[in-house]
């Protein structure tokens, strides 16, 4: 039974991507006090405001939904889940956390509107992507034929084409 596998042990190579894309964060941060609306394009830079609000709303839905469906044990990190969870948040997207921070560097380009701020989000999102990847593999096998029936049921990164399966699902 897929629950009952004891969760694998993590290596230096499951770091090693955030090891990269959080340092290209930090420094959009930078670009956000240094160049803030450097382009002074008003309308972008409310885009970008509304983007790190969805940023905090889709980085903040998976705990609450781990703790909830995922059978968490008493005590444990909500991302000790037990149980595959694909309600929620997770009804539209496999991977929310890391779409949070795909949001939260875009909007630190468009609130910062610098050039190299643009370019560390292609980056951050590749980055991030592989890491998805990875973590699609290692859920396959937590939760095996369930996961992968869930797979195809709900996109791993992209919450229109999330949005508009699951209101065709319903």
């Amino acid at each position: 039974m897929p629950e009952e596998k004891a969760q694998s042990t993590s290596s230096w190579k499951d770091f090693i991507l955030v090891c990269i894309y959080g340092p290209l964060i930090v420094v959009q941060i930078a670009f956000v006090f240094k160049f803030y609306n450097y382009l002074g394009i008003t309308p972008l830079l409310y885009v970008g405001w509304v983007v790190f609000v969805l940023f905090l709303l889709v980085g903040y839905l998976p705990a609450r939904e781990f703790r909830k469906k995922g059978g968490v044990p008493k005590g444990k990190s909500y991302m000790e889940t037990t149980t595959l969870v694909d309600t929620g948040i997770y009804a539209v997207v496999r991977h929310s956390q890391f779409l949070s921070w795909i949001l939260l560097s875009l909007s630190l380009a468009l609130t910062s509107q610098y050039w190299l701020s643009a370019v560390c989000v292609v980056f951050v999102t590749v980055l991030i992507h592989v890491e998805a990847v990875r973590a699609d593999a290692s859920n396959i096998e937590k939760f095996g034929d369930d996961y992968r029936k869930y797979m195809q049921n709900v996109p791993r990164l992209n919450p229109v084409i999330g949005m508009y399966r699951l209101l065709r699902r319903k």
